[in-house]
């Protein structure tokens, strides 16, 4: 009993552990990925507008409603100034790393002027608190109402970047930008209804260290082949483990005449106890390592994931269990006993 209980343990938390630790790696490098693009995502497109005449900001944002504009407007040796206007969707890794408010959509076109910097730059010569105590970023001769902080111990990389109302700056959309959405579709739509009104250069900049030799897309799929593969095998040999410690225990209630299903509940009771006791002291294990560590690097508290794939593990080995009991019993009275 001592080494089912070891066994069972021993390899079902290392399950548990395989899955956590390649779900929380995938979030770790989306949120790298997304903090080293400055707030621009992967499905990101850079508009170049080769005409002299170009859209109105407010014109253009009302037509796409569902776009986000970005702009380069400066870069100064202490931090990089981008202009942001639109639907300024957020994705949830990076929610997560502002402190404070981030731009809305009822924000602009309202004479508004208002700023989210990066910590490092809210300790600069650029950032001072006004006699209210609002904290002000001074820029192209302007004043800006400093509304919230980026702030991660994962990336330094947004620490130096402000983000302030493109609509302060010109009703006028520059003559490049940057557009992002939730839906690469959007982009999309939006790019082939430009390109019938307007002459424009598309280009792709999303070629940051991260996302080029971190985690490129086929590397993903060919580290979660590998991840599945690996959970796959696990799984077999805890199912193999279970058999081999309970094959004796079926023999023998299967001489005592007891029916399968009599012998498979018994037995569900046991693995369904242990799948119980080991979730528990993995979630609490999780529980604690996220509250130590993983929710200073602002990670997910992925519970449901980690509940969800406790109960599929259950559901294998009692599938597994079950068939065995029926393979078995056939050999059983085909040899002749009774």
């Amino acid at each position: 009993m001592k080494r089912l209980i070891f066994g069972f343990s021993s390899l079902f938390l290392l399950l548990e552990l395989l899955l956590m630790g390649f779900i929380n790696y995938i979030g770790y490098i989306n949120i790298q990925v997304a903090l080293s693009n400055a707030l621009i995502s992967n499905r990101a497109q850079s508009l170049i507008f080769r005409k002299n005449s170009f859209p109105e900001l407010s014109e253009f944002v009302e037509n796409y409603s569902d776009i986000t504009v970005f702009a380069k407007l400066d870069f100064i040796p202490e931090f990089t100034l981008w202009g942001i206007c639109g639907s300024c969707q957020l994705e949830s890794e990076i929610e997560r790393c502002v402190s404070g408010e981030f731009f809305q959509k009822e924000d602009f076109f309202k004479q508004k002027k208002k700023a989210v910097v990066g910590e490092n730059v809210l300790s600069s010569k650029y950032c001072t608190i006004d006699e209210t105590g609002k904290r002000q970023f001074y820029c192209l001769n302007e004043a800006y109402e400093i509304a919230g902080v980026f702030s991660s111990s994962g990336n330094d990389m947004l620490k130096d970047v402000v983000f302030i109302n493109l609509d302060a700056i010109s009703d006028s959309i520059p003559s490049k930008i940057t557009i992002d959405a939730i839906d690469k579709r959007v982009i999309n739509r939006s790019i082939t209804e430009l390109q019938k009104e307007y002459t424009i250069d598309l280009i792709t900049e999303n070629d940051n260290f991260v996302q080029r030799y971190i985690l490129y897309e086929v590397d993903a799929q060919l580290l979660q082949t590998l991840v599945m593969i690996l959970i796959g095998i696990l799984m077999i040999v805890l199912a193999i483990f279970i058999l081999y410690c309970y094959h004796k225990e079926i023999r023998v209630r299967q001489l005592l005449g007891l029916k399968r299903q009599q012998i498979y509940w018994e037995l569900l009771k046991n693995i369904l106890c242990l799948t119980g006791i080991n979730t528990a002291i993995g979630l609490m294990g999780y529980t604690i390592f996220y509250l130590v560590v993983l929710q200073r690097l602002y990670f997910r508290f992925y519970i449901w994931n980690f509940l969800i794939y406790s109960f599929g593990i259950l559901v294998i080995i009692a599938a597994v269990v079950y068939l065995y009991l029926i393979l078995s019993y056939q050999i059983f009275h085909k040899n002749g006993v009774k």
